[in-house]
Parts: structure tokens; sequence; C-alpha cells
């Protein structure tokens, strides 16, 4: 993590066309801070990026972070690729229990707001409880996982 939202954003943009031309077609998995950078790649991956999930992603539009604004839709920095981030299929997960959850509900607007489709996985609706912004780190967390497993498989071939 870079000092600043932006700064981290322009890390990720620099070394994205070589990580591309490493991995090929990818599906791009986020987690909080880190989901900025996830939209920064898919602008530059474009037709690579098959699918994001975004687990628990930090900001929404005006967001204020410590680290930075989000004056730029979901990121606090123009994107420097040309590809629309949001043209796959995503799917944003949320915990309900999470400190997130307002902010995920306002992602998911944004993206849908632009004519995008994406789907907004709330864990309670799967009958997974409790859960907060570490999903990974939970006693359920193989239960999140192959709620995301299972999204994958129907919208990725």
């Amino acid at each position: 993590m870079a000092t600043s939202l932006a700064a981290s954003q322009e890390h990720v943009e620099v070394i994205a066309q070589g990580l591309f031309s490493m991995v090929g077609d990818t599906v791009l998995v986020s987690h909080s801070a880190g989901a900025p950078c996830g939209w920064a790649l898919a602008a530059i991956g474009g037709p690579l990026v098959k699918a994001i999930v975004a687990v628990e992603p930090l900001g929404c539009p005006g967001f204020q972070h410590p680290l930075g604004q989000f004056s730029h839709g979901l990121n606090a920095a123009p994107l420097s690729g040309e590809h629309d981030p949001f043209i796959r299929p995503i799917a944003v997960v949320s915990g309900e229990a999470s400190w997130m959850r307002e902010a995920n509900a306002q992602a998911v607007e944004y993206i849908r707001g632009r004519g995008n489709a994406v789907d907004h996985i709330r864990l309670e609706e799967k009958g997974i409880f409790g859960n907060g912004h570490m999903l990974m780190s939970e006693y359920n967390s193989d239960d999140i996982a192959r709620e995301i497993i299972e999204w994958l498989n129907d919208r990725v071939s």
C-alpha cells in the first residue's frame, strides 16, 4: 500500500501491462483498499479481465478516506486505461455486520447507474450470517468461498 489511494493506483497501472502479458486471461479478486486498484487493472486489461469479485470494496463516489477522496467514481484518481472497467461480470460481496455495507451498496448503485450489470452478494441473503469486513479470516470463510466460486461458475466460461 502506497502513501495514498492515488499513488497505489498509479503503481498498479505502471505494472499492469507486464502483469497481463504474464497471466493472460484472468479474474480479478480484490478486497477493501485493493478494490480501486482492481478497477484500474480492469480498465487497462480490457477483454483479458473475465470477471471481477470485489470483496468488501473500499469506496464509493465522494467517499472520504484518510488516504484520499474518491473523486473519480470508485477511484481517487482518473483511470489511465482505455477500457470500461465495469463492462464484465462483477460481484460485490458484503458481510452482514460490516462497516462497509452502505458504501458497498453505493458502489453497486454507481456501477448500475453507468448502465453496467453488477451482482451485490449480501451474505446474509445466502444464509451466511454475522460477517464483518475481513471475510476471508472468519470461521465460515469456506462458505463464503463456495458462494464466490458458484457465482464465478455461473458467469465465467
